[in-house]
């Protein structure tokens, strides 16, 4: 199993005051953690995206990660695009991937995702549909406790199928950031 670093935003600078921190942040930095015994090829793919999802920029970097060992890759420059109206995407095909915000989520502007929930009472699965980008999307029930294979993520516009491990399906709704008021 390869685990992958959290993506490393560069820190934002401190502020007039010297004591504060100013944001927004514009740059990033990408990195893969290799945790197994065995040696890691493969390709690191990012996308900068919109708030609806759409790909603004994208690139790659070639993977080749000794075992217990972290390769950097050169830190990507986004000052050109407002902070505030973008998110970047990771991925890599041996591992999950992930997004992060360039701002705190209270100044992010997310579009509405308009978040859809499906069961499939022969599979046992959800199904989540969204608009566009939705951050930390929980899956819950109103009729009380359930129990899914992943309980809080992020997700672009499309599907996304989770496995519904123990409760019940009555009732299930989805909710994200965007929905905190």
């Amino acid at each position: 199993m390869v685990s992958r670093g959290e993506t490393c935003i560069t820190e934002p600078q401190p502020g007039s005051a010297g004591e504060t921190f100013a944001y927004p942040v514009s740059k990033a930095r990408l990195n893969v953690s290799n945790e197994t015994w065995e040696r890691v090829t493969d390709e690191v793919i990012w996308e900068l995206r919109a708030p609806d999802s759409t790909v603004i920029s994208s690139g790659r970097f070639a993977v080749d990660t000794a075992p217990f060992s972290t390769q950097w890759f050169e830190e990507l420059d986004f000052s050109e695009y407002d902070p505030r109206c973008v998110h970047l995407t990771y991925h890599m095909d041996s591992a999950c991937g992930g997004s992060v915000l360039f701002v705190p989520p209270k100044y992010h502007r997310f579009k509405d995702p308009a978040l859809e929930v499906r069961f499939d009472t022969e599979k046992g699965k959800i199904t989540i549909t969204s608009a566009a980008y939705a951050r930390y999307v929980e899956v819950y029930s109103e009729d009380g406790y359930i129990r899914t294979d992943d309980n809080f993520f992020d997700m672009e516009a499309g599907t996304r199928t989770i496995k519904l491990l123990e409760g019940s399906a009555r009732n299930l709704k989805a909710r994200s950031v965007y929905d905190i008021r």
